[in-house]
């Protein structure tokens, strides 16, 4: 069984890609162990090409500030020394942050609620999805995940009232 603080998704990932190196005896933990570090490792690549890609956007005159916002996320000790273990802290963070960036992208796009006429409104619609499945996923993953959602839905929600209607997911 599992535990609300150990959801099961890292797990179930990490037995996936030991049977993708066909590591399924005990005698070839050490290469399951060594692969899901590897996956960890290329996963925890994403956090920083997001904090990259959100700089760039928001300064394009200035490339140089995404790749050191990149760089800052690579070079963060704890994000070095996570990205080698054994664990889900490189899994939750990665899919924390995709929803994070995932809900500012869709709020800059105006929200589902002014997406929802027109060519835009699948593509509104599979945004905002894509926000909750990330942050469903970093939930699963570890239980501390589940404040990205929260931190979404307040986000929206003060946003909105900020501006005087309802939330518009």
């Amino acid at each position: 069984g599992w535990s609300a603080s150990r959801p099961p998704l890292f797990f179930w990932l990490a037995a996936a890609v030991a049977r993708l190196v066909g590591a399924t005896g005990p005698e070839a933990m050490e290469r399951a162990v060594v692969a899901v570090r590897l996956v960890i490792a290329a996963v925890g690549l994403v956090p920083a090409w997001l904090a990259a890609r959100l700089v760039a956007r928001r300064d394009p005159e200035r490339p140089l500030r995404a790749v050191l916002a990149g760089a800052l996320v690579l070079c963060a000790p704890a994000h070095i020394a996570l990205s080698a273990m054994f664990n889900e802290e490189i899994l939750v963070a990665t899919l924390t942050s995709v929803g994070v960036v995932g809900a500012l992208r869709v709020r800059e796009a105006g929200g589902l609620g002014a997406s929802t006429r027109g060519a835009g409104a699948h593509g509104a619609v599979w945004r905002t999805a894509g926000v909750g499945l990330a942050c469903g996923l970093a939930a699963m993953t570890k239980l501390t995940g589940a404040l990205a959602g929260i931190a979404v839905l307040a986000a929206w929600t003060i946003a909105a009232l900020r501006q005087g209607g309802p939330p518009r997911l």
